[in-house]
């Protein structure tokens, strides 16, 4: 069996192919060599270029591959080329020296034990088994260092397109250049214990410098890291070290496990944190915007917070994940703070420990930010001691609220008739197609809940929380007892379609004003009083509101498409909020003193600007523009 073979992965060395991706750099254990045409003997001194030291009496060109058995000596002393070697001794290459391997078969070199002051350089992979690196690594193959002996690299310059690839654990002192398109990958476990500098100082061209982790390294870093002007990613296990930090040109983390100690900081300086795949977690602090598909996992042993400087902004197929062992906040669980989280195309996954027994109520805040937005792409909570788990996403935060809700007991299609749930906390149940006839719900919290289908006649609806509920096509909702009470709580993003809810003549700004995002279509509003409420993005296809009384409410982006609007009063008065811009009057019913067009429908009244441009004034009816 032959010395393994290392494959040649390309000309150009890139990032993300060779620093990170293992599997695209292979070490084959039984590919056979070349034979050597010159082997060395020493018979005169340590110098390279003496002929007496060669059996064959000639010094090694560009056609040979050069080959010395083990503990022998050799001295670089003046510029060499081969076709490619195998020196199984200590090989030096001193200061102002190149030594260039040119394999056209990317037959691979190696020297046992490198002492490089000078250069190496070439065109086909090289193999330091043990190193003192002072020197300069160019061409654009790879080098790697396997650490059979002591890997030292004393402020090495890497260039070109050069990949230096360490497999053993290297002892870093002072900068390590890297040039060009030069890259450093960390194939083995690594620890790094003093600060540590990547630059590209001194080089003549810099492209796209990078270094990293890749699938099978592990890198402890129990130090500074200093790298403004250089690439970083990882496709491994990083475990950035309680109070050290981590600043890069950029930071891709393309798969593997990255943990930020308590006080650890890392800085990205373009482009953010792209967790394109793999686990962040920790208790650490990002210092920009964190994006992408990958996992965030706050907290180490369920407690902590991971801090994010900027935007969590998850991309499709993203997880937020939890490890839950109490609802205490500190030590039961993770928390994620960031200055904004937007989190459709996050799923939310939450385990339990086996000791957590939570009781109905306990909210635990999951996420904080001066925004959040949402919602999730979906959910997977689990069912504790016989309760249900429900996240509610308020305006600043995340929380996982413990529920009445164990999909046991409350589950699509269950029988509940003529039951008392009053007061039971049942935020986010899935009762789709439930039958709920003369139950008693008052007071209890449906925030979320799906009652898609649900048979609802004369069950008792007082002073319910149903904000975000999803009635699509409930059965008999209007005979329901205490409906408009519910709006006391708001009906934000409440959806009411295909239940032909019949609100004719009712004052719902008696009960409340939040019907922002709510779904009415169909609805009967006649004659209802609206003035003042919150109708900002409200749906109201179809719905019938003539007559109605919607002064100076606020109908930012709300959807009139078909609605009768006959008579109604969409006036802005003094002193209270006009009536903002845009809303959807297309294929409007108008009052018959306002022209239609030939399409028969599209409302062209008076409009005033009131008290400035995109206001409806107080002498308006409706907007005289086609919207």
């Amino acid at each position: 069996m032959s010395t393994p073979l290392l494959r040649r992965r390309g000309a150009s060395i890139a990032l993300s192919a060779v620093v990170l991706a293992g599997g695209a750099i292979t070490l084959s254990a039984c590919n056979p060599l070349p034979p050597c045409s010159r082997n060395w003997t020493g018979a005169t001194n340590s110098n390279f270029s003496v002929a007496s030291n060669w059996a064959e009496n000639l010094v090694p060109g560009p056609a040979d591959r050069a080959c010395s058995t083990g503990g022998s000596t050799i001295v670089i002393d003046t510029n060499e080329t081969v076709e490619s070697m195998y020196f199984d001794g200590t090989v030096t290459i001193p200061i102002g020296v190149t030594l260039t391997n040119i394999s056209a078969l990317d037959t691979p070199s190696l020297i046992d034990n490198a002492i490089v002051q000078g250069t190496v350089g070439g065109t086909s992979p090289m193999i330091f088994r043990g190193t003192t690196m002072t020197g300069h690594l160019a061409g654009n193959d790879i080098v790697v260092m396997t650490g059979n002996h002591p890997l030292n690299i004393n402020n090495m310059t890497v260039d070109d397109d050069k990949a230096v690839l360490t497999i053993g654990n290297p002892t870093l002192n002072g900068a390590v250049h890297l040039c060009a398109n030069g890259a450093l990958g960390f194939l083995g476990d690594t620890t790094i214990s003093s600060n540590q500098t990547f630059d590209s100082v001194g080089c003549a061209t810099v492209t796209n410098p990078a270094f990293g982790v890749g699938q099978s390294g592990t890198l402890h870093l129990n130090a500074d890291i200093s790298a403004a002007g250089i690439g970083y990613g990882s496709l491994g296990t990083v475990n950035i070290g309680a109070g050290h930090t981590l600043t890069t040109k950029t930071n891709s983390q393309l798969g593997g496990v990255t943990t930020l100690g308590t006080g650890s900081v890392v800085t990205p300086l373009t482009g953010g944190y792209v967790l394109t795949a793999g686990t962040l977690t920790g208790t650490g602090t990002v210092t920009s915007d964190v994006t992408g598909a990958g996992i965030l996992a706050p907290g180490t042993n369920h407690a902590g917070i991971l801090n994010v400087q900027g935007r969590y902004l998850p991309s499709a197929g993203a997880k937020l994940q939890y490890d839950v062992a109490s609802a205490t906040p500190g030590t039961g669980f993770g928390q994620l703070t960031a200055t904004s989280a937007t989190l459709t195309g996050a799923t939310l996954a939450v385990t339990a420990d086996v000791g957590f027994a939570p009781v109905t109520g306990d909210s635990l805040a999951l996420v904080q930010a001066a925004g959040v937005t949402g919602p999730f792409t979906a959910t997977a909570l689990p069912t504790v001691a016989g309760h249900g788990l429900a996240a509610t996403l308020a305006l600043t935060e995340v929380d996982l609220v413990v529920t009445d809700c164990d999909p046991g007991v409350y589950h699509p299609g269950v029988i509940l008739t003529g039951q008392n749930l009053s007061g039971k906390n049942l935020i986010g149940c899935d009762l789709s197609g439930a039958t709920l006839f003369t139950t008693n719900l008052s007071g209890a919290n449906l925030t979320g809940a799906n009652l898609t289908g649900a048979h609802m006649g004369f069950a008792n609806l007082t002073n319910a929380t149903v904000t975000g509920a999803n009635f699509t096509n409930a059965i008999n909702l209007n005979n329901a007892l205490g409906l408009l009470s519910t709006l006391n709580n708001g009906w934000s993003n409440t959806n009411f379609s295909g239940t032909a809810l019949n609100l004719a003549s009712q004052n719902l700004s008696v009960h409340g004003t939040q019907l922002n995002g709510a779904n009415l279509s169909g609805a009967n509003l006649s004659g209802a009083t609206m003035s003042l409420t919150n109708l900002s993005g409200t749906i109201l296809n179809g719905t019938n509101l003539t007559g109605a009384n919607v002064t100076s409410a606020s109908i930012d982006a709300t959807n009139f498409t078909n609605a009768v609007l006959t008579n109604a009063t969409l006036n802005g008065s003094v002193g209270v909020p006009a009536v903002t811009l845009p809303a959807t009057y297309s294929n409007t019913i108008c009052p018959s003193s306002v022209n239609s067009d030939a399409n028969g429908g599209n409302c062209e009244g008076t409009f005033s600007a009131g008290g400035g441009g995109g206001h409806v004034g107080s002498a308006a009816v409706l907007p005289n523009k086609k919207r």
